[in-house]
């Protein structure tokens, strides 16, 4: 844990940098401020230096929140659009006897914040390190069997399905949650056997974003 020192240290030296402070932490939560690079710790080597900041930023959990808890609030208005990373896409037409370990592709995009959904692949790949939020939803028809899916890298990490179904319109949704790095890819694909139908309209998607930031 940070201690009591520490974080008296980055409270005296953002009363000192106030304008740096409401630039950086409050609208570009991504740059990474010259006042913490050089904060006035005691006399210690510039290796120790660098290490104990690195420490402080990292128990207090990024930028923002050392801004945050060393009593400074985000400004009224301040926007973060910028930092949205966020995508929702439906299939454009329906599907029908899909083989087994297809990747569906979503290529209907209504959003692309972050531009981290492919739809010629299908494949979402992370912008940037954090927690994201992954939803899919398909509609099956009467006895129809489908399984699909949602993969990181290969490995398969949440799945829905539906088996043989009575109704005669069946809409089946899945979720997802969990911590990428950049570079990480995220897609739907069939499994266990073909899909036998997946309706389209807008009854077919696939949706995520990122829910953390630093």
């Amino acid at each position: 844990m940070v201690t009591n020192t520490l974080h008296t240290v980055v409270q005296a030296s953002m009363r000192n940098n106030t304008s740096e402070i409401n630039t950086c932490c409050v609208c570009k939560p991504d740059v990474k401020c010259g006042w913490l690079k050089n904060l006035p710790f005691p006399s210690q080597s510039a290796q120790r230096h660098q290490r104990r900041q690195s420490l402080l930023i990292k128990d207090f959990n990024g930028y923002m929140s050392v801004c945050q808890r060393a009593g400074w609030e985000p400004k009224k208005g301040c926007s973060l659009v910028g930092h949205v990373i966020a995508f929702h896409a439906a299939i454009k037409s329906h599907l029908r006897n899909v083989p087994v370990n297809t990747i569906i592709k979503f290529e209907d995009v209504f959003l692309n914040k972050g531009n981290g959904y492919d739809p010629k692949s299908g494949v979402f790949t992370a912008p940037e390190d954090g927690v994201y939020n992954f939803e899919w939803t398909f509609i099956s028809t009467r006895k129809s069997k489908v399984y699909v899916e949602a993969v990181v890298d290969g490995a398969r990490k949440a799945s829905t399905c539906v088996n043989d179904q009575q109704s005669y319109h069946v809409s089946t949704s899945g979720h997802l949650l969990y911590e990428l790095k950049k570079g990480n890819k995220v897609w739907i694909r069939t499994f266990y056997v073909k899909a036998a139908y997946m309706h389209a309209d807008k009854y077919t998607y696939f949706s995520g974003y990122k829910i953390s930031y630093f």
